[in-house]
């Protein structure tokens, strides 16, 4: 049985995500916060029931792309419920808005994690506790049934 997930509850989990490398230096005008923008919302997983979680989200400092992946997944297993947290992250320059500063769902609902063009998209991986990059191999074990969802 599917549960019902408010996408904004998941979208503000995702922008109060920090740095948690106690080390780091920061200045006044920096920020600890990995994301500017974050829209979550369903996609369909062919061979999975229901929908599952996807945001696309923009980096606040976009060339220390990786630094995210182990600090956001577990800052999202203390913040939500498993099941509201997303499956896959997409990482865009920018997020698509109508002319009313909306963001345009229904396009990223479409494009899903399988027509992505140029942007990153990422797996949350709970062996490795991290989100992991979406590659060929991954990408066919989802599409096959291997990869639990």
């Amino acid at each position: 049985k599917g549960e019902n997930v408010s996408t904004s509850e998941v979208a503000r989990a995702l922008l109060s995500c920090e740095d948690d490398d106690e080390a780091r230096v920061m200045t006044e005008e920096d920020s600890s916060q990995y994301f500017v923008e974050a829209v979550v919302y369903g996609v369909e997983v062919p061979g999975h029931p229901g929908r599952a979680g996807m945001a696309t989200v923009v980096l606040r400092k976009p060339n220390e792309d990786s630094s995210w992946q182990t600090s956001v997944w577990r800052s999202l297993q203390a913040e939500l419920p498993r099941y509201a947290q997303p499956l896959f992250v997409r990482i865009a320059s920018e997020i698509e808005k109508t002319g009313t500063q909306k963001y345009k769902k229904n396009k990223l609902q479409d494009e899903s994690f399988l027509k992505c063009g140029s942007d990153s998209v990422y797996f949350r991986d709970d062996a490795s506790e991290m989100f992991v990059p979406l590659d060929e191999t991954t990408r066919h074990n989802v599409l096959s049934g291997k990869q639990r969802l």
